[in-house]
């Protein structure tokens, strides 16, 4: 099948999360990959579609994918011990982090719905010539990250989560969740009118901004937690983990 970017070279296995975030969240030699019906199926690399991408097209926007795991590392670490609020990484562009976003939500309204595909309209063509083609961020395109802390206050990754629509202060988003943060990507000629993106939006930014806030205040939090504290879920953990026995 022909590459949706190029139209012209044979496509690829591509996923959809990038393979190194899927990674980060592996028990054992797998991770659950859980639908919003609360079904699981177990992987060791996460949901990829071989119909949309030929390897250079998947390698343009790697530099990306690249670029953000190791800026979303660094920034756990940065979080660690500080207090709840806004902070900045430090030599992190936040044009760079939503080059990435742009990526990944592209490649999930380019995908099958059984995958997840989600609807952008013309902010399909708008992330992609983000992503792909370096184009100026668009000025409806801008993002938020929030660093959720747990309890036990540690740096690591639970979770991540596919984008899904959301709304917030009359704004139309998109939420998702990888490297242990969750964003907000904004994609409205609207401007916010809370201080969450008029302090934390990423746009134009030489040192990226991020939010540290608890984690039980987030939906990725608390779902993940009851799911994996309950039913075969739970036991499919403890397998992976060594914990119980595989039958």
């Amino acid at each position: 099948m022909p590459c949706l970017i190029c139209r012209d070279s044979k496509t690829i296995k591509a996923h959809l999360i990038p393979k190194a975030f899927a990674r980060e969240v592996q028990v054992g030699k797998a991770h659950a990959i859980v639908r919003d019906s609360g079904e699981y199926a177990d992987t060791q690399s996460g949901i990829w579609d071989r119909d949309i991408l030929c390897r250079d097209c998947d390698n343009t926007i790697g530099k990306w994918e690249g670029g953000a795991k190791q800026s979303l590392d660094a920034l756990r670490a940065d979080a660690a011990g500080k207090p709840e609020g806004i902070h900045r990484l430090a030599g992190t562009r936040g044009d760079d982090i939503i080059r990435f976003l742009a990526a990944l939500l592209w490649k999930y309204a380019s995908t099958k719905p059984a995958l997840g595909r989600i609807q952008l309209g013309p902010y399909r063509a708008i992330l992609e010539d983000i992503s792909f083609r370096g184009t100026p961020i668009h000025s409806s395109v801008n993002a938020v990250g929030f660093r959720l802390r747990r309890e036990q206050g540690d740096d690591g990754v639970f979770a991540y989560r596919a984008p899904q629509f959301d709304r917030k202060s009359g704004i139309n988003m998109v939420r998702l969740m990888v490297g242990g943060v969750v964003f907000f990507v904004k994609l409205d000629q609207r401007v916010p009118s809370d201080a969450i993106f008029r302090e934390g939006g990423m746009a134009g930014q030489t040192d990226l901004p991020y939010w540290l806030a608890p984690a039980p205040m987030f939906e990725e939090f608390t779902r993940g937690r009851d799911l994996a504290n309950r039913g075969e879920l739970s036991l499919f953990l403890d397998r992976q983990a060594g914990l119980e026995p595989s039958k």
